[in-house]
Order: structure tokens, then sequence, then C-alpha cells
């Protein structure tokens, strides 16, 4: 005889519905397919793996500039100029390497379907997101400048950022270190912070504010090498840029604040600042 069925039967265990896509339909990240968007910003790793990466891959650069100069001043091809002639090597290699690592990027996000979310920088209004690149600009500079000297006031230290680009190398040095600064690297970096990091920290529930501000004071801690005032700034710069990126739902914007504000740090030596004799 067969046994009785328990009745009623017990409840099955519901299943765990995925987190809800929390982007509008004319943000860039709408375009990643619903089958790729568990992965999107998971696992955490990647959040620390991707600024690393940019570390990473600065230093290896630099450190293949120290040795093709070592090399050449070993060889008596170049005079020994206790290190002034570095930049000259520095600026490109470091350039490559950033254009290496947008490589592997596009490849990552490729694998993850997400490389038309956050690889393309066409605007959807070039006139109104490029005016609002240029206003936040100014906020930045405004903002960011003033932050750097109340806090270098408090801790009663001098304002006096690194000049990756001294003006007394003159105009060659400034032209090869251009692309690198004003172009390749502002790319890269807005691509993995802006394009990928952002939206990827909202998705996992921190929504646009939290988001926000984590990518903002990550960017910033990018920069710590270069000191305090150089993490306050590109804190800000971060932020304005997250801002941009938010409103517009596309990268043009973002992309432009940050080579211009590039281009201005660098330009402001070079042309506005006589060197002292």
């Amino acid at each position: 005889m067969d046994a009785t069925p328990d009745w009623p039967p017990a409840p099955s265990a519901a299943p765990s519905k995925p987190r809800a896509w929390r982007f509008r339909s004319s943000d860039l990240f709408a375009r990643v397919p619903e089958v790729r968007q568990e992965r999107v910003g998971r696992p955490a790793i990647w959040f620390f793996i991707w600024p690393a990466m940019i570390l990473g891959f600065g230093m290896f650069g630099g450190l293949v500039a120290g040795l093709i100069y070592g090399f050449q001043v070993g060889m008596g091809m170049v005079a020994d100029t206790g290190g002034e002639d570095l930049m000259w090597y520095l600026h490109p290699m470091i350039a490559v390497a950033n254009l290496a690592l947008l490589i592997f990027f596009w490849s990552w996000s490729s694998r993850r379907g997400m490389a038309s979310a956050v690889m393309d920088f066409r605007a959807r209004s070039w006139w109104r997101e490029t005016g609002f690149g240029l206003l936040m600009l100014i906020v930045t500079i405004y903002a960011g400048g003033s932050l750097v000297t109340w806090m270098m006031q408090q801790i009663q230290q001098p304002v006096s950022p690194e000049n990756i680009v001294p003006p007394e190398a003159g105009l060659g040095l400034f032209l090869i270190a251009l692309p690198g600064i004003v172009i390749i690297g502002p790319v890269i970096e807005e691509l993995i912070f802006r394009g990928w990091m952002l939206p990827a920290l909202k998705q996992r529930g921190m929504g646009w504010i939290g988001a926000l501000i984590v990518s903002s004071l990550a960017f910033g801690l990018l920069h710590v090498f270069a000191g305090p005032a150089s993490v306050a700034y590109t804190a800000v710069l971060g932020f304005t840029a997250g801002i941009t990126r938010i409103l517009s739902g596309r990268l043009w914007g973002a992309v432009l604040l940050h080579a211009l504000n590039n281009l201005f740090a660098i330009s402001v030596p070079q042309f506005l600042v006589t060197p002292p004799v």
C-alpha cells in the first residue's frame, strides 16, 4: 500500500530574483544584455584590480623608460644629465603602457558583454554635453583649487603641485607629453572609473550618490604618489566627471572635462608661469 503523501505539501524555496537593472533607457549601461547583467561589478575584487592595473601599468612604463635611459647613458649614446632627460623617455613609455591597458580593458569588457556600454564616446547631443563639460571644468578648477588651498593651509604646507612637464625642458617635451597626458590617460581613466566603475557600483545597490562618492575617492587615491594636493584635486575632478556622466548618461562630457583639465594643468606652467632664472 502506497504511503500517504504529506498534505499540504511543503512550500519550495522561492528562487532568488536578480537585482533589477537600474538604468534608464538613454544610459549607456542600458545596452548591457540581460544575460550579462548579473556579472556587472562581480566579483567585487574587480573594483580594486582595475585601479591597481592603472598604477601597475604606469609603473611598468616608468621602469622600461628608466631601463632604456640607463642603457643609453651607459653606452654613451646620450649624456648623463643626472636624470633630467628621463622625462623624454618617461612620457612616451607611460602612454604606450596605457594603450596596452586600454586593449586589456576592452577585451575584458567585451567578454562580459559590456564593451558597447563602456567604450562608446559618442554624445547624444554634442553641443549640450560639450557645454556641460566646459561648465564642469570651471567648477572643477575653482572647487578643486579652493579645496587644495584650504587643505594645505590646515597642514601648514605650501601649495606646490607636482610639475610633470617642467617648463624649463622647453616646448619639445610639452609636445611629446601631450598625447599621453591629454588624450590617452584621460580616456583610459574615464573608461574605467566613469564608464564602468561608477554605474557598476550603482548596480550593486549604492545608488548614484554612493557610487559617485566611492568612485571619486578611489580616483583621488589613485594619485596618492603625487601628494595630498593631487589626491584632493583629483577627487574633485572625479566627482565632477561623475556628475557629468550621470546626468548625460554618456562619457563624452566626462572625457572632455578630464582632457581639458589635464591640458590646463600642463599649459599653465609652460606658457603662463615664467620659470626662475
